[in-house]
């Protein structure tokens, strides 16, 4: 199975500054939210330190989750997020269950990305979202895009 090699944390205000678009843009600040591929968890914390959504880091490597749920109980939002090992070709969820995904730059990671989005589909409520790719977000201030 193909791990990728996580490199060195970006600045924490870029997870902020998306999560601020998506909250702005979408406007879903209850429910339940998943971070597929979460890494270190810094998207999903960021989310949940601006809502009231409960938070899933999902990613496929058990310590990088560990790290992501320290990093959460250091961010003080422990209470509002959960870890799951999983594959995003194969979500433990119910169809329909979830209100918002998030996966920034875990998608050029996928093994079947067509059976991925599929399945985030899948899970997703119909009034859902989902926002997959990767990029800064239209909130990071430009002599920050350059580090």
């Amino acid at each position: 199975m193909f791990r990728p090699q996580f490199p060195p944390a970006r600045p924490v205000s870029v997870y902020s500054s998306i999560a601020s678009q998506v909250k702005e843009d979408y406007g879903i600040i209850n429910g339940v939210c998943l971070d597929i591929g979460s890494g270190r968890g810094f998207l999903g914390i960021a989310l949940a330190e601006m809502t009231n959504l409960e938070v899933c880091l999902v990613d496929i490597d058990r310590k990088v989750l560990v790290e992501a749920l320290q990093n959460a109980e250091q961010a003080g939002v422990k209470d509002k997020i959960t870890g799951l090992q999983a594959d995003v070709q194969m979500l433990p969820f119910r169809n329909e269950s979830v209100d918002l995904v998030l996966s920034r730059g875990s998608l050029f990671f996928w093994e079947d990305k067509i059976g991925g989005l599929k399945e985030i589909y899948r899970i997703l409520n119909p009034s859902g979202v989902a926002f997959v790719g990767g990029g800064l977000g239209r909130y990071l201030p430009e002599e920050e895009r350059e580090n």
